[in-house]
């Protein structure tokens, strides 16, 4: 089994991991970092495995869009999830291609994959949760669905994406995922820690799925004024923004936001915002020296205290403690 991330215009891969079935289905943990400087381009990956499970992050910045091809050959169920950046991503076996967005995931099977990714920006970060067959079928066994169709491919060994559009990731799966980024334990005790966060993030994507199956279509009108808030979010968020504000900006009354923001985004407004907010502070905090109070003023946060707050129950970590370990 293998990973090999290369530039499309070069044949000579960025990165190449060969992940073992030893160390897949390994009964203690097997974690790897790999710094990378391509030139114009810089990425950090990241990988655990343990037990038939596989965590990978991977963060990259370039100063230029550019296209990678990537060729997974991991027999696993994997889950992606966009933490950040814009992407057109073209999977060859599932051919499936999709504009996929910051603050969105899917769902997949292939036994080998290969993909076409299209980076726009300067930015991005991807996380995954991979896990074999085998797993997957221990999961079902103990009462974890997805729909009928996508696990009956998985079980004949069939290429299979769950949706064709991707799905958005709310602030309870992000904060999950921080938390997993920036485990610090001894390594017996994180195996069980990112075991753990695994599953719980597992069931919040399958509650997450049954919710939005049971939300009525929002009218398109609305949903563009929607995404207008959204977009404002991501841009105003160092302003003082309330509830009325954005109401008024988008042209909806508070009662259409609230349940329509949480509708299409999966987190409320002010959640939303407020981990916006942790994010662009973490990456203030990350490459900059600036204090960790003009961090916090400059990220929206009125006291230092609740930001301190905030930031350790997003990424598990106070913001000092971030910023020495980087």
């Amino acid at each position: 089994m293998s990973l090999v991330f290369r530039h499309s215009s070069s044949p000579n891969p960025i990165y190449q991991n060969s992940i073992s079935d030893k160390d897949l289905n390994s009964a203690e943990l097997v974690e790897s970092l790999h710094q990378i400087d391509a030139g114009k381009v810089s990425m950090q990956f990241s990988n655990w495995c343990f037990g038939g499970f596989r965590l990978a992050y991977n963060k990259l910045q370039q100063q230029q869009n550019t296209i990678y091809d990537v060729s997974n050959h991991i027999d696993a169920v994997k889950i992606y999830f966009n933490k950040r950046g814009r992407m057109n991503i073209h999977y060859q076996q599932l051919n499936s291609q999709s504009m996929v967005g910051s603050g969105q995931f899917n769902i997949l099977y292939a036994n080998q994959l290969n993909s076409r990714l299209s980076h726009f920006g300067d930015q991005s970060e991807m996380f995954s949760l991979q896990f074999t067959r085998e797993c997957f079928q221990q999961l079902r066994e103990d009462g974890y669905n997805l729909p009928d169709q996508f696990t009956a491919k998985v079980s004949s060994g069939a290429p299979s994406l769950l949706t064709q559009q991707w799905q958005q990731m709310n602030t309870a799966m992000d904060s999950c995922i921080d938390q997993m980024i920036h485990c610090n334990f001894a390594p017996s005790l994180k195996k069980i820690y990112l075991h753990s966060k695994s599953i719980e993030l597992m069931v919040l994507i399958a509650h997450s799925l049954s919710e939005s199956r049971t939300h009525k279509e929002i009218a398109a009108t609305d949903k563009e004024k929607l995404y207008f808030v959204r977009d404002y979010l991501l841009t105003h968020f160092a302003e003082d923004i309330s509830l009325s504000l954005l109401a008024k900006q988008a042209g909806l009354n508070e009662f259409a936001l609230k349940k329509g923001f949480k509708a299409l985004f999966n987190s409320p407004v002010i959640d939303f915002l407020i981990s916006h907010r942790l994010e662009m502070a973490k990456e203030q905090l990350l490459n900059t020296a600036l204090p960790v109070n003009e961090i916090a003023y400059q990220a929206g946060f009125g006291s230092a205290g609740y930001f301190g707050k905030a930031f350790r129950k997003k990424f598990g970590v106070n913001p000092l403690s971030l910023r020495k370990g980087a």
